[in-house]
């Protein structure tokens, strides 16, 4: 991934960025849908994509509050100050996900604890589980993709609405990491292979890039 350390990334640089996130976050999306079809608790299948969720998590963290100073009212300065609600807003979800996971998990652990086959009604909570967390990485990959498309030019609705609902939060934390940000890389770690190693760091990433 093409990065200049010292330099800030172009508008269409950091719109890529996010494109691949919203691309990597529907790829998670499909595998956890995938699950969902099989017959019977996957333990294992499940670990693996929780493991990379969570990886995915800090990877939207980093790239949300990384190191690197940014100042000033350039076109390139107005993106990566978006870019940063983009990230925040995708990692709180990608979080919620996370939670939505919970039940998913009892399930696996007294399938893999007990010899007894998966009652009906496991069964449902399971994928059931499963869904709301398919549905919540979507709903995180189509707010990055629409804000990929308003990195300039009038804000983005959704941008409108994160700051009406979060105005402390998301002010404090765009603010901040707009003054202590060099790069961002949108970690788009192949979601066909969730037990891989885990994406790199921001400050890896910017080694890299």
């Amino acid at each position: 991934m093409p990065y200049q350390p010292q330099a800030l990334l172009s508008v269409k640089q950091q719109a890529r960025l996010l494109r691949e996130t919203a691309r990597h976050l529907n790829r998670c999306a499909a595998l956890f849908y995938r699950l969902t079809s099989r017959n019977t608790v996957h333990g294992e299948g499940l670990s693996g994509m929780l493991t990379h969720l969570s990886e995915s998590y800090a990877g939207l963290v980093d790239n949300a509050v990384g190191p690197v100073d940014v100042a000033g009212d350039s076109p390139e300065a107005e993106a990566d100050r978006r870019s940063t609600y983009a990230y925040a807003h995708a990692a709180l979800l990608v979080n919620k996900a996370l939670l939505r996971a919970a039940p998913a998990l009892e399930c696996a652990v007294r399938f893999h604890l007990s010899p007894e086959p998966v009652a009906p009604t496991e069964q449902n909570e399971y994928r059931s589980s499963l869904l709301s967390v398919h549905g919540q990485l979507r709903e995180a990959a189509r707010a990055v993709d629409e804000f990929s498309e308003g990195l300039s030019g009038p804000e983005p609705e959704l941008l409108r609405q994160i700051k009406a609902k979060r105005p402390g939060v998301f002010s404090r934390m765009a603010s901040s990491a707009s003054a202590s940000r060099s790069a961002r890389a949108a970690h788009p770690v192949d979601a066909e292979r969730p037990a891989a190693s885990p994406p790199p760091s921001a400050t890896q990433s910017s080694q890299q890039r």
